[in-house]
């Protein structure tokens, strides 16, 4: 594994790190092996947030079991300023550190647009560097998706030692945004290299590389299941990973990483005699490029010819995020695809004064058609956000009130398979959810527990508070019996003790899991079969 200094301080990175934020959706022992597989071939720094659903507590437990005295944990947290430094005191708790190796500011840009206070005095900078001079800290950085202009500026402030940006091949990723609904400039990743990465190194500013992957459109993921795929082109991660690292200016990437085997092949692109070639490089961006005429970058432009009026940049937006899910909690309720278009059937399939125009070339009305069919059906399947009209009735009452948002749970699995479950919830009720990990002093908190066949099968505390209004994620695997037959399956909401006994709850989910007969085999060869793999497991 190949290491970067981080701006003029003495912190070395691995080129090659793991973001987090995805680590809400699998079940907890999958994001721990994942972790650890990275420290097992030299990763040795991992992004993550306050508001990442408790992936700061996974990561310690994961560096508790791997045994690894080295790894850096990047967090960050956005304001205002008593609730950051709250946060900076919360992170040092949960790792059990008085210093931290990075800590930083998130969405920078964001914070300044609902004026926190970040430069005045008594303000995050400010913060910062006294964090600093106290020995408590040892770099400072921030995240940011601002125009090359506003980056320019950070870069040049003097003020940060790394910051993170989006780049990738492509040029845009998942959530990519055409500017003008939200009324502000947004990052440029195709200038990147020629504007922002000569500056960086200029100023020994060391730039972190979030989005390398574009959240799943140049290349498939591995952690979740796959659902449509709008390009016929794909590419490797690695060989991906590997053109952006070898750019001057770039210290390290961090794809979010979710499964022990996109912790290997991420890694791995990181290793001096893993180099990509140059015809490799060039046969890469060629491949980005042809992608480009396929998938829509949310430039905005085709807006402004639609004659029909569509938001056709948050049409594709909202199309990518719930067909590449492993950003799926940065879906808007406001921009919600069905409410920006209510009707069944594509408004395209009716026009009969098509105006709309690509700079790219894509053939929006063919492309639309796709990604309307495919939110149709994930809308039936449930496994997408509801409407807010939806959402206002779904209430699930009991002593830790809830709404459930999404339920990825199967009706039917095989003998002996597996499916990984995720269930993400709403706190509707005036209680605040505690965990464990947040309240250390509380003696109890709000978990899940799953029963299959009146038999509990999972406990699983929240891994952070969930204040009311707030949302959390639950996944957990389910195996089916090896015997056929209907399973009575439930889930509840419960208040845990620290024995995780339970006090009291609410039913969220009761319904039945139907194990079919495999036809042709008799139970007892499957249970042999199911017996024989665990024992040789």
């Amino acid at each position: 594994m190949r290491y970067n200094r981080v701006g003029n301080t003495d912190l070395m990175l691995s080129v090659v790190g793991m973001g987090t934020a995805q680590l809400r959706y699998v079940p907890r022992k999958q994001a721990i092996d994942t972790l650890c597989k990275g420290f097992d071939l030299g990763i040795n720094w991992l992004h993550t947030a306050v508001d990442y659903d408790g992936a700061e507590a996974i990561i310690a437990k994961a560096i508790e079991r791997s045994g690894c005295d080295n790894i850096h944990v990047a967090s960050n947290a956005p304001g205002p300023v008593d609730e950051y430094k709250s946060a900076f005191e919360s992170t040092c708790r949960i790792f059990g550190k008085d210093r931290l190796s990075l800590f930083g500011i998130a969405g920078i840009d964001y914070c300044e647009d609902v004026g926190h206070n970040i430069w005045e005095s008594g303000g995050m900078i400010e913060f910062l560097r006294q964090m600093k001079r106290e020995n408590r800290l040892d770099a400072i950085y921030c995240s940011t998706h601002g125009a090359p202009q506003y980056v320019e500026k950070l870069i040049t402030s003097g003020w940060f030692d790394a910051i993170m940006i989006s780049h990738n091949p492509l040029g845009f990723h998942v959530l990519s945004y055409y500017g003008k609904p939200e009324n502000k400039e947004y990052e440029e990743l195709l200038v990147n290299e020629t504007r922002l990465f000569p500056l960086a190194e200029k100023h020994n500013v060391s730039l972190l590389i979030m989005k390398p992957l574009a959240g799943g459109l140049l290349c498939r993921g591995k952690a979740f299941p796959e659902r449509e795929w709008f390009s016929d082109y794909e590419l490797n991660a690695g060989d991906v990973l590997r053109t952006i690292i070898q750019v001057p200016g770039v210290c390290a990437v961090v794809p979010g990483t979710a499964s022990v085997e996109e912790a290997r092949e991420n890694a791995m692109a990181g290793y001096a005699d893993t180099e990509i070639t140059p015809e490799k490089r060039a046969a890469t961006l060629r491949t980005a490029e042809k992608m480009r005429a396929e998938l829509c970058s949310r430039c905005g432009v085709c807006e402004e010819t639609c004659s029909q009026n569509l938001r056709i940049s948050w049409l594709f937006r909202e199309g990518y995020i719930w067909n590449y899910p492993a950003d799926a909690f940065e879906a808007l309720t406001r921009l919600h695809y069905f409410k920006l278009h209510p009707q069944a059937e594509l408004i395209c399939h009716t026009c009969e004064n098509k105006t709309c125009r690509c700079p790219n070339g894509i053939d929006i009305p063919g492309s639309l058609a796709k990604i309307h069919d495919s939110m149709m059906a994930l809308r039936k399947a449930k496994l997408m956000h509801p409407l807010q009209e939806e959402l206002d009735v779904m209430y699930i009452d009991g002593d830790i009130p809830a709404r459930i948002i999404i339920k990825d749970i199967p009706q039917e699995l095989k003998p002996g398979r597996k499916h990984t479950c995720r269930i993400w919830l709403e706190n509707v009720g005036g209680i605040h959810w505690a965990s464990f990990e947040t309240q250390p002093d509380t003696e109890t908190a709000v978990g899940l527990i799953v029963k299959l066949n009146h038999r509990e099968i999972h406990t699983l505390p929240l891994y952070h508070d969930v204040p009311h209004g707030m949302r959390t994620y639950f996944a957990f695997e389910l195996e089916a019996p090896v015997a056929d037959g209907k399973y009575p399956l439930s889930l509840s909401l419960v208040n845990l003790t620290r024995k995780n006994e339970e006090m009291g709850g609410t039913l969220l989910f009761k319904d039945h899991l139907h194990v079919p007969d495999k036809p042709g085999t008799k139970p007892w060869i499957l249970l042999w079969k199911y017996t024989k793999q665990k024992f040789m497991s």
